[in-house]
C-alpha cells in the first residue's frame, strides 16, 4: 500500500499487493498464506505452507478462484506426474475429507446416496442399515453390488455376517 500525498490517511492499493491464498479443510494448518511477488503460487507450494495434507484428505481438491469459478484438481495426479499447477492469487484451496459414498436403491426404506467417513465401518450391512433396512426381507430376490469393477449378487442371508468394506462410489440394488 502507498500513502497518497495531501489526502491524510488515504491509501491506494498497488497491483500485486494481495498475493495470498486461503487454505481450508484437511490440511495441518489451514489459514491465509502470503506469497512474495517473485514467488510462483502453485498447489504443492500452497500445501507445503499449510503443513501438508492430513491422512484423511481427499485427492480430489477444489480451487475457488476470485471470479467465483471452481476448478477440480486431482492431487495424486499432480504429485505422480510431477506437474505442479499454478493458482491465481486471492484463490481459496479446499481440501475435503476423503469419504466413502455408497448409493443404495431398490426395496429399502430410504433409497439414496450415503456417505461414510474412512474411520466408520462401511460394509454392505452398514449401507443397508443407513438406507433404513429392507422393506420386507421375504420379498427380496437378491442384493446386487457393483463395487469398483466387481459385480456380485447375494441372497439376503449375506446380511447375517458383517462382510468386507465397500469402496467409494459403490452401488447397491435390492431387487424384489
Amino acid at each position: 500500500l502507498v500513502r497518497s500525498r495531501g489526502l491524510g490517511d488515504v491509501y491506494k492499493r498497488q497491483a500485486g499487493d494481495d498475493r495470498f491464498i486461503y487454505v481450508s479443510g484437511e490440511v495441518n494448518a489451514p489459514g491465509k498464506y502470503e506469497f512474495a511477488l517473485e514467488e510462483e503460487i502453485t498447489i504443492l507450494r500452497i500445501l507445503s505452507k499449510a503443513g501438508g495434507e492430513k491422512p484423511s484428505a481427499s485427492d480430489q481438491i477444489r480451487i475457488l478462484l476470485p471470479s467465483g469459478e471452481i476448478l477440480p484438481l486431482d492431487l495424486s495426479q499432480i504429485k505422480n506426474e510431477g506437474k505442479d499447477t499454478s493458482v491465481e492469487a486471492g484463490s481459496t484451496v479446499l481440501v475435503p475429507k476423503q469419504v466413502i459414498r455408497v448409493t443404495v436403491l431398490g426395496a429399502v426404506h430410504s433409497p439414496g446416496l450415503y456417505t461414510f467417513n474412512l474411520d466408520e465401518s462401511h460394509s454392505l450391512s452398514d449401507a443397508l442399515a443407513r438406507a433404513g433396512g429392507l422393506i420386507d426381507e421375504n420379498i427380496v430376490d437378491k442384493i446386487a453390488v457393483q463395487d469398483g469393477k466387481l459385480y456380485n449378487e447375494f441372497p439376503t442371508s449375506i446380511l447375517q455376517r458383517r462382510g468386507d468394506s465397500l469402496s467409494d462410489n459403490s452401488f447397491v440394488y435390492v431387487s424384489s
